[in-house]
């Protein structure tokens, strides 16, 4: 990312400049009342959150005087989270070395601007209600795109009393209520709304390799989001290229033993896998499971010995009782279904996973698992059909491949 830079000028005052993009730019100069920067990741949205915060405090230390009447504002995040990790973060390190640095009380969450200028309210969205109450001059979500439309209402009716300014900044995450509340409103020219999309490397310092590295590994559909920041319904097989994976082998190459398992609450099939990773990092899943209406105690005396499975992690009870049968198992490192079936594209895009044709339950799941059809404005869907087999591949990958959920929030 660009990074602030300190100057003095002629008349000895210490000004803090940001080098901007021309999109942030664009973001920063918008005179419409909600305003959205969708972008990729490493585009340079969060960052602009901040600066917009200050050209508003400008602009309305023009209105009133601010000693009398001061500015009110929130920050809001999806989550606690990425408000502690990222946004409010951000804010304070903006802030900092300028006219505009505070204090910030975590615990009382709120950002005090000096000279009793005003204050900043660092929010998340976890609960909406939580959000309800008074009124303000504006409002910065940050990752608006996970937040909820009940939570975009209540936002709404904070800015209400003083028709205040809101700005968004997000990477897109389907066809949810930002794209039918808010761009097609702007798509459909009222004048309330502005919405302005780039990619990561529209970032002059986003690295172009790194962005041609997630091109060639992840999804056409999942790149242009994450990537490009354009809004993509997922529609279609998850894996259309599965059948690339099918390979007929009479034994797994030498390697370490790797296995996933989904416990498949009645009346869904307990499903578990075990595979091989070869010294050229290529799996080779050689072992698949899919059983109705067995006791764990049942399925751990037919699963493999001498290998590590992941396992969903609901269920810490059924994890002791394969321990207790002699098998090393571990809750799986990665839950949320996104990260995984990335995980999971990447190796097949690229060659590393390898399943034999005797894996019928898995290999007929890969064949139907796809998105639905239908719009939902409210809530992104996710992918429908049988998955306890997909499930248990993508708890192996996306642990053996050391990904975190970090990574994508």
């Amino acid at each position: 990312m660009p990074e602030w830079g300190d100057t003095i000028d002629e008349g000895g005052v210490r000004r803090k400049h940001y080098p901007c993009h021309e999109f942030q730019w664009k973001v920063l100069t918008s005179t419409a009342r909600f305003t959205a920067a969708i972008a990729g990741t490493g585009g340079g949205k969060t960052v602009t959150g901040p600066l917009w915060i200050a050209r508003e405090i400008a602009r309305i230390a023009q209105e009133r005087n601010l000693e009398t009447h001061p500015y009110k504002c929130m920050v809001v995040a999806p989550t606690y989270p990425i408000l502690s990790r990222a946004t409010a973060p951000e804010l304070v390190r903006s802030f900092r070395g300028t006219a505009l640095e505070g204090k910030y009380i975590e615990s009382r969450n709120v950002y005090v601007l000096p000279n009793e200028m005003g204050l900043i309210y660092t929010l998340s969205a976890d609960n909406p209600q939580g959000l309800e109450g008074g009124q303000i001059d504006n409002v910065w979500i940050d990752e608006g795109g996970q937040i909820t439309y009940t939570a975009w209402i209540a936002l709404q009716g904070r800015l209400g009393a003083k028709q205040g300014r809101a700005l968004i900044t997000t990477t897109p995450y389907g066809e949810n209520w930002l794209f039918h509340r808010f761009w097609k409103n702007w798509k459909k020219g009222d004048p309330n709304y502005a919405v302005f999309t780039f990619s990561s490397i529209a970032n002059p310092v986003y690295p172009k390799e790194e962005y041609e590295r997630a091109r060639r590994e992840m999804s056409p559909q999942r790149f242009s989001m994450r990537y490009d920041g354009e809004f993509i319904r997922m529609a279609g097989l998850v894996f259309s290229a599965w059948r690339s994976c099918l390979k007929m082998f009479i034994e797994a190459p030498r390697g370490t033993h790797y296995g996933g398992g989904d416990w498949g609450w009645s009346p869904s099939p307990f499903a578990a896998l075990a595979a091989v990773l070869d010294e050229e990092d290529r799996l080779w899943v050689w072992y698949n499971r899919s059983v109705r209406n067995v006791s764990v105690v049942e399925h751990a005396k037919k699963l493999p010995m001498g290998v590590h499975y992941f396992f969903d992690p609901a269920n810490p009870e059924g994890i002791e009782t394969l321990r207790r049968a002699g098998h090393v198992v571990e809750a799986a490192r990665v839950k949320s279904i996104v990260v995984g079936l990335d995980a999971v594209y990447a190796r097949m895009a690229t060659g590393r996973l390898i399943i034999h044709p005797k894996c019928r339950a898995l290999l007929q799941e890969l064949s139907a698992y796809r998105y639905p059809e239908e719009d939902d404005e409210v809530l992104a869907k996710e992918p429908i059909g049988e998955h306890h087999s997909i499930d248990s591949l993508r708890y192996m990958i996306s642990s053996i491949d050391k990904l975190s959920y970090a990574e994508v929030a």
